[in-house]
């Protein structure tokens, strides 16, 4: 298919409740310029079959079937094989808001020059939309440094750490090796941070073109799970490596990222306390409590430092 302007990349895991609906929430809309990257993820359930009938039906639609790898390695799986110019990730238990498609190749045609775009989404229950970025895109200066701009989203609580609001370009990604870090949970925390501090122009769309599903049963965002907190000191980590060469406003958004990780993984270690790993949990904790001398997070930091973070985590 010449002159693809999209690629949209749906990672496929036991979701056959919801597939159909997410893939006709694509498939109703202007396609002209688009092609679906389906990745069947060692599905268990009726989902790879739903792919092949799909892809059997429709030319713009091709499918990997792989083991069993995770969200992250999915997602590369889909990068790589893409043939449009930009990327965009949906969860194959979500939806795109109708006439979505229309307005995002409108505002690729007239910013083929940004990196990222930034967009908004609703959240939706039993057919029930509401919005979930609340804020106005609006207000920000399109011509701003991205990490300026980001930062700024931050401080006014503006942004969801989701892959799936930012639409990347294809060849921006392959060229600085912005692939997802594979085999870890909350990969978007490290993701979005890592394209943004790369980023020369990101555009931000003030429209809502993501719908994100919520309370669903069986999702992996709603199961407790000590892996998880593991998995942010990796994030923690790796963030820390990307100070360096990070600009002012880069280093900005780090020190503020790696403070709220941090105090994250204090709050929620009460859901812990008794796994057989909390010990070295806590351990991991103790030795990254230095990421939350940064603006608010100093005042936390220094009562932990009085009443000791052991004493505070036995609560």
């Amino acid at each position: 298919m010449p002159n693809l302007k999209l690629s949209v990349v749906i990672p496929v895991y036991n979701v056959e409740k919801y597939l159909s609906e997410c893939l006709n929430s694509v498939l109703s809309q202007d396609m002209s310029g688009v092609e679906i990257i389906l990745i069947d993820d060692g599905a268990t359930d009726n989902s790879g079959a739903i792919c092949n009938a799909y892809v059997k039906e429709y030319d713009c639609i091709k499918c990997i079937h792989q083991s069993n790898k995770g969200l992250s390695a999915a997602r590369n799986a889909g990068i790589a094989e893409a043939k449009g110019e930009y990327i965009l990730l949906l969860d194959s238990d979500d939806l795109l808001k109708d006439n979505s498609i229309a307005v995002i190749k409108q505002t690729l045609e007239k910013n083929n020059d940004s990196d990222i775009i930034l967009g908004k989404a609703l959240s939706f229950d039993n057919n029930s939309k509401t919005a979930v970025t609340h804020y106005s895109l609006k207000k920000y200066s399109q011509n701003d440094n991205p990490r300026k701009v980001f930062y700024k989203l931050l401080k006014n609580k503006s942004y969801w750490f989701a892959a799936w609001l930012c639409i990347v370009k294809r060849e921006f990604i392959v060229k600085n090796k912005l692939f997802f870090k594979e085999g870890i949970y909350h990969e978007d925390e490290l993701w979005v941070p890592q394209i943004v501090l790369k980023a020369n122009k990101m555009f931000l769309l003030d429209y809502d073109f993501y719908c994100y599903r919520i309370n669903r049963e069986g999702s992996i965002i709603t199961k407790p799970n000590v892996k998880k907190e593991f998995d942010k000191l990796i994030i923690l980590d790796e963030l820390e490596k990307s100070m360096n060469g990070a600009d002012k406003y880069g280093k900005k958004i780090l020190h503020d990222r790696l403070a709220a990780l941090e105090w994250g993984l204090i709050r929620n270690f009460k859901f812990h306390k008794n796994h057989l790993q909390a010990n070295s949990l806590v351990q991991g904790i103790k030795e990254r409590l230095k990421f939350m001398n940064y603006g608010k997070y100093k005042l936390i930091k220094f009562y932990l430092d009085v009443v000791s973070l052991e004493k505070y985590l036995e609560k």
